[in-house]
């Protein structure tokens, strides 16, 4: 379980990830940099809707308004001021983590049950499978 991966399907993500990458020597980046990036972009949306950055109480309340679609989710905050942000579930396929779940940002699908240990290198993946069928029957 994670917060955030690069391969979710929020609004901008994929182009954050490939600006992050292009940016840090092909590094991939962790939710820590994805939280942060979309915390500021909050805090800037907050700004410019109260109006002004010199006054705390107008941005306060503005924050507290505050129902955004991030890289990071949506955020919006409830009354006791928390944001309810959904975590991810990520499943290792062919090498690679994937997120499976929530399935409205995941990538594919999970493999459950998963396959026994000693059946892994010869298991194919439904999306490998696909490949290799399609390029078998051209």
């Amino acid at each position: 379980m994670t917060q955030w991966t690069p391969d979710v399907t929020w609004p901008g993500a994929a182009d954050f990830t490939k600006a992050y990458m292009a940016a840090y020597n092909n590094e991939v980046p962790q939710y820590h940099a994805a939280q942060a990036y979309a915390a500021l972009f909050v805090v800037a949306d907050a700004i410019k809707r109260a109006g002004k950055a010199d006054d705390p109480t107008a941005i306060r309340d503005a924050l507290r308004q505050t129902k955004i679609d991030t890289i990071f989710g949506t955020i919006a905050f409830d009354k006791t001021g928390q944001n309810d942000h959904p975590m991810l579930v990520t499943q290792v396929v062919q090498g690679k983590f994937v997120t499976v779940w929530p399935a409205d940002v995941a990538t594919t699908k999970p493999i459950y049950p998963a396959p026994a240990w000693a059946d892994r290198a010869s298991f194919q993946y439904p999306a490998a499978a696909a490949t290799a069928a399609a390029t078998q029957n051209p």
